[in-house]
């Protein structure tokens, strides 16, 4: 069963440090080999990041990422089951957001049924294949 979920956390670091591009490099990596899709969106401080693929692959990646000391006080946002992925072949997109996105992404009713759905469609025009 494919799963997708969307968390969010504070940054240890600002936008722009030498730890956002490992963070790619490795998630590109290590997502392709275990199947996962999905993006990572930053603004100045925070991440919002959408993984998708098999729910205990997911899962255990998750758990991983709790243990990361590159950010702090996450917590996941969403979780649903899917039919397709969002993300088709991409290991890890990136797109940086702006304050207004955050605004819109924290204006969205997470208990409605398509939370994850409206918050797609705000991040996706942001959502870029690094080119590492």
């Amino acid at each position: 069963m494919l799963t997708q979920i969307l968390y969010t956390s504070r940054s240890t670091y600002p936008r722009g440090n030498l730890t956002d591009l490992e963070i790619l490099r490795t998630a590109m990596r290590s997502n392709e080999n275990d199947g996962i899709t999905g993006a990572l969106l930053r603004d100045h401080r925070r991440f919002f990041q959408i993984l998708e693929g098999e729910q205990e692959t997911v899962l255990s990646l998750v758990r991983r990422i709790q243990q990361d000391r590159r950010h702090f006080d996450m917590s996941i946002l969403v979780q649903r089951s899917i039919q397709d992925r969002t993300f088709g072949e991409w290991s890890m997109g990136y797109g940086e957001i702006d304050v207004g996105t955050i605004g819109a992404l924290e204006s969205i009713n997470l208990a409605r049924t398509d939370a994850l759905d409206m918050i797609l469609a705000t991040v996706l025009p942001f959502v870029e294949t690094p080119a590492l």
